[in-house]
């Protein structure tokens, strides 16, 4: 067959034609050798030695296949009874053109005379000539003993002889047994003979009517018998020899010989052979050539150590422990290594010579050969090589460029894509440099390219930080050209991994930086592109990225920036084309920066017949803008269905010409419902932020300006008239924002990840999800606003303190008062406060806090200063009285009036005093008091009264009818005022002259030689009584008292009637005794007359 293998398909039929008669001829010649016929040698009668013969196999034609059938020689009789039965083995053999094995047939083992036990029989077997193993060997029987006999086994034993000489054992095939003492002690048995064609042992003898059975001469040659009755018999022959009699007195017996068969298809019965050794030989034709399966397997990924595996098939399927194997470098077999049996199926050899790899490639050859037969075996050549998981791309690397490690990378990306042995790939790391494709690149399932290394690192965690939505831009460029930088269709998977990139200056008719294309249902292209920036690049359709979704294209991008992409057509930096299959495309954390395009500045969104629903998750949009609809964001569900679901996502200055600055919604035959969760929109047009034509647009937890329309609300919406972003420029929430901690309670880091776009922690201090990409990390400060208010106005009196408090909510961060617009110095807490206010202080004033989100300014506050009265008392007739008497206290200056007694009288009017007391005086005027007191004191020697009259001079005139005046001084002199309304003063005057009293009198002017107006107090007094003008009664009026040596005057008029100018007369003056001593207590000075002489 090898001929027909080594023709090649330009070979005429002529050449073929003589190829297979040659082969023909051959091998027919081959096949005329006819096998020969079976062949059978046997040992019939008891002998120290065995029958051999051979068989050999025809010189060509093979190999060929031989069956052996193997019969040990039983044992020996003795006195006891009949020796063991041998064993029967059968195998398959295979032997080559002209090999000859050896046979031999075991000899039975003799029978005792007398009282001895009979000697084992010999072991039946074959070997190929020469040779040290045998093919198969039979056990054979035991001699008998007192216990019985014990049959060929079929256990392979050591191959070792019975110890001693004394009962010694049966050979062997190694060893030889001892030999029986004929004298000294002649019980001993004889030993058995050692290897093919063994002799058997002499058995012992002790008189001659006591001789112990020989030993069957064989493989092993059975030991031979003792004379005793009473003790043991010898073993059979065998692969090991049986056990031979003991020296004591045990009743023991010895062992049957052990088996031994390395063919194939066995068929082996222990102790069923009851005669002479037999060996059969049968031809079975022409052998399958001997041919193991034998596999390597290269190492695993990132291993150096491979394996083999034999498998072992045909006749020797399971047939262990007959075939062994060894491993030799090179390519072929050499040398004389040691060979190991194979124990189990399939064998696998893991360790060791044959299992290294090297980076190179390490051969190594392996042989399985029969045990029996070393020269039949199988070789095997097979190379051993590290599969790379890892490839290195560096531009400026000056290796070898294996692309094995960085001194020797590749120095393009195309190479390490197209790497020959890829099974075992799982990254390729690229340095620093820009890099273009010759075409294009591909991505390949299981591989994640790694960008943005220095070309220095042993691990991935050294390779600088990449994320450029966090400014931290890869290092590694991939450029472009004409066409889409990389490109990828049907059979790609999430396992295809780009990471750590900057793309730019793709120009093509889709997707200028990245074209991922599905041709058809059920096909896929779905990769996953982390840590990318894409910058720059343009097409028709799909600035950066276009997924063709005719089966399913939906990528997986996760922190990647999109910055000035652009399209003349629709999908400035990705466009989803849903067509007839799914673009479901998922965005984590990814940023959309001043994209453009004539129709979703950023993304377009195109269910055509088929779903175009990405899900969005932390995503920014910022300064996209569009000449036509749909700043950031354009769903068409035309006959299909285009509803993205949009979390934590910002909207920032996105601008459309048309409508929806931010989104563009259609629903035209098809669906097209966004879901805006946890979003924040800010000036994105106003009230044409958001544009639906039979669309819905749902917004829960969500915050937009105060114009936006176009939404439904899904619940706990907000709105806001200040920008919630730190400015213009980034999306990132100021301290004042609304959207803090504002989010839906309920969203988890299942559904948003543990990071913002930031890279911030998503949930600061495991708090409540903000709305937005980027999570405020820190504690908000809140808009202040009054929770209390001033009053308009308020009235004070001097020296009161003033305490105005304002409450206010919010973060604020400081207070000012303000008088008139000037700012108070040291009012700048949320109280205005005045120790004790003075009128300079009366005035409007108001309160301005500042916080850290807004500034208020209260409504005025008008404060009034009020200057407290002056408080009097004046006591009447004085603060010291008589026990008993009254007093009147009067107070002054003030509006209304409060005596410590309670009363608010004034005057005050006290009565039957006859304790000395205090009372003190509040006298309030607009709110404002002052206090006055006043001591009273009860004097019990009591008041005195004494009048004195002060007379004119004596030019009275005669003629009648003539008037004088005069005044009576009522003096008290004991020190002590009157009662009030007590005193009576009675006044009589001669006769001729009468007495006139005007109570209206408040002066008068008594005739002398100094006439001056004396002031008189006539108000205070009432006329009583007058009964004939000569005398007159007068009473001081109630509440009128004459205070402690103070005096009372009273003016008179005296009037002369019939008195000559001669007469002579008196007039008096008298108060009135007091028995009750309220007003005069001593009456011996109450009487003061005058004599009226010549007046």
């Amino acid at each position: 067959m090898n001929a027909l293998h080594s023709l090649s398909s330009k070979n005429s039929w002529y050449q073929l034609l003589i190829t297979i008669t040659i082969f023909l001829l051959t091998n027919l010649k081959a096949l005329a050798q006819a096998c020969p016929t079976s062949v059978t040698i046997s040992s019939p009668t008891a002998s120290t030695l065995g029958t051999t013969g051979t068989w050999t196999a025809p010189s060509a034609g093979g190999p060929y296949k031989v069956r052996i059938t193997a019969k040990g020689a039983k044992g020996g009789s003795g006195n006891r009874g009949s020796g063991g039965s041998g064993a029967t083995v059968i195998g398959e053999f295979i032997l080559n053109n002209g090999q000859a094995i050896e046979l031999i047939a075991g000899a039975a083992g003799a029978d005792a005379i007398g009282r001895a036990q009979g000697g084992g029989g010999g072991g039946s077997g074959a070997r190929l000539q020469a040779a040290s193993t045998p093919l198969l060997i039979a056990g054979a029987g035991s001699g008998s003993g007192y216990y019985g006999v014990k049959g060929g086994s079929l256990v392979a034993g050591t191959g070792q002889g019975g110890a001693g000489n004394f009962c010694a054992g049966g050979g062997g095939l190694f060893s030889k047994g001892g030999d029986g003492f004929t004298n000294g002690f002649a019980r001993a048995p004889g030993g058995g003979g050692a290897g093919f064609n063994g002799a058997g042992g002499v058995g012992g003898e002790f008189v001659s009517t006591d001789i112990g059975g020989n030993g069957g001469g064989g493989y092993g040659g059975g030991g031979g018998g003792q004379y005793s009755d009473i003790t043991n018999s010898a073993g059979g022959g065998g692969y090991s020899g049986g056990e031979g009699g003991r020296s004591t007195n045990t009743f023991y017996t010895g062992d049957g010989g052990t088996s031994i068969n390395y063919g194939t298809n066995q068929n082996n019965t222990a102790d069923n052979n009851n005669a002479g050794g037999q060996v059969i030989v049968e031809c079975l034709g022409t052998a399958v050539a001997f041919a193991p399966t034998i596999t390597a397997t290269q190492p695993a990924n990132g291993a150096t150590n491979g394996s083999v595996s034999i498998d072992l098939t045909g006749d020797f399927n399971n047939s262990t422990n007959t075939v062994e194997y060894a491993i030799v470098a090179g390519s072929s077999f050499s040398g004389t290594p040691a060979f190991t049996t194979i124990s189990s199926e399939p064998f696998s050899v893991t360790s060791g010579t044959g299992t290294v790899a090297t980076t190179a490639g390490s051969s190594y050859t392996v042989r399985v050969r029969l045990i029996y037969n070393p020269a039949i075996y199988y070789d095997y050549a097979y190379t051993l090589t590290i599969q790379p998981t890892r490839l290195y791309v560096k531009a400026n690397a000056s290796g070898n460029n294996t692309g094995l490690n960085w001194a020797d990378a590749f120095n393009d990306l195309q190479s390490a894509l197209r790497y020959t042995s890829t099974q075992k790939l799982t990254e390729i790391w690229v340095a620093q440099g820009t890099y273009k494709p010759d075409g294009f690149f591909r991505m390949l399932n299981g591989v994640t390219i790694y960008g943005g290394f220095v070309g220095n690192e042993t691990t991935l965690s050294d390779r600088p930080n990449v994320n450029p939505v966090s400014d931290n831009p890869s290092s590694s460029t991939l450029g472009g050209g004409t066409g889409s930088v990389i490109f990828n269709s049907d059979g790609i998977i999430s396992s295809a991994v780009l990471d750590g990139f900057v793309i730019t200056g793709g120009k093509a008719s889709a997707g200028g930086a990245i074209f991922n294309l599905t041709t058809a249902a059920g096909q896929v292209c779905s990769p996953t592109i982390r840590n990318c920036a894409f910058v720059n690049n343009s097409a028709d359709q799909g600035g950066a990225i276009y997924n063709s979704g005719f089966g399913n294209s939906s990528p997986a991008l996760i922190n990647c920036l999109f910055l000035n992409n652009s399209s003349p057509g629709q999908g400035g930096a990705i466009y989803n084309n849903g067509a007839s299959g799914n673009s479901n495309p998922t965005l984590t954390n990814c940023s959309f920066v001043a994209n453009s395009a004539n129709g979703g500045g950023a993304i377009y969104n195109y269910g055509v017949g088929g779903n175009s629903n990405p899900v969005l998750t932390n995503c920014s949009f910022l300064n996209n803008s569009s000449t036509s609809d749909g700043g950031a964001i354009v769903n068409f569900g035309l006959a299909g269905k285009s509803s993205p679901v949009l979390t934590n996502c910002s909207f920032l200055s996105n601008s459309a010409t048309t409508q929806g600055g931010a989104l563009s919604n259609y629903g035209s035959g098809g669906v097209a419902n966004p879901s805006l969760i946890n979003c924040v929109l800010w000036n994105n047009g106003g009230a044409k932020s958001i544009a639906v034509q039979t669309a819905t647009v749902t917004a829960s937890y969500s915050l937009f300006d105060n114009t936006v329309t176009g939404y439904t609300d899904g619940g706990n919406n907000r709105t806001t008239t200040t920008s919630p972003f730190t400015s213009t420029a980034s999306v990132a929430l100021n301290t004042c924002s609304p959207a803090i901690n504002a989010g839906d309670p309920a969203t988890t880091s299942t559904t948003v990840g543990n990071s913002d776009l930031a890279s911030n922690p998503r949930f600061f201090n495991n708090g409540r999800i903000d709305m937005g990409a980027v999570e405020y990390q820190g504690n908000p400060n809140t808009p202040i606003a009054f929770t209390s208010t001033l009053a308009s106005g308020s009235a004070v009196c001097v020296g009161s303190a003033v305490s105005v408090p304002v409450s206010v909510s919010g973060t604020v961060t400081g207070y000012q008062w303000y008088k008139e617009d000037n700012a108070l110095t040291g009012q700048t807490t949320s109280s205005l406060s005045l120790s004790a206010a003075q009128t300079t202080d009366q005035g409007s004033y108001s309160l301005v806090v500042s916080g850290a989100c807004n500034s208020l300014t209260s409504i005025a506050f008008s404060l009034t200063i009020n200057t407290p009265p002056t408080a009097t008392i004046t006591p009447t007739p004085s603060s010291t009285i008589a026990s008993g008497g009254s007093l009147t206290l009067t107070a002054a200056t003030a509006n209304s009036y409060l005596w410590s007694n309670g009363s608010t009288n004034n005057p005050l009017v006290l009565t039957n005093l006859t304790s000395a007391t205090t009372l003190s005086l509040s006298a309030t005027t607009n709110g404002c008091s002052a206090t006055a007191a006043i001591g009273i004191t009860i004097n019990t020697t009591g008041p005195d009264l004494s009048p004195i009259m002060l007379l004119p001079d004596a030019n009275f005139p005669s003629t009648p009818g003539a008037s004088k005046n005069f005044v009576v001084q009522v003096q008290e002199v004991g020190g002590l005022p009157t009662s009030a309304g007590n005193i009576t003063i009675n006044l009589s005057a001669p006769s001729g002259y009468t007495l006139a009293f005007d109570n209206t009198l408040t002066s008068t002017v008594v005739p002398g030689p100094d006439p001056k107006p004396v002031p008189v107090n006539n108000a205070d007094w009432l006329l009583t009584s007058s009964p004939n003008g000569q005398q007159m009664s007068l009473t001081i009026r109630p509440g009128v008292f004459i205070a402690a040596n103070s005096q009372s005057v009273v003016g008179f008029i005296l009037v002369r009637t019939t008195a000559n100018s001669g007469s002579v007369g008196n007039i008096t003056i008298n108060v009135q005794n007091d028995s009750a001593s309220t007003y005069d207590k001593n009456a011996s000075n109450n009487v003061y007359a005058r004599i009226l002489n010549g007046l």
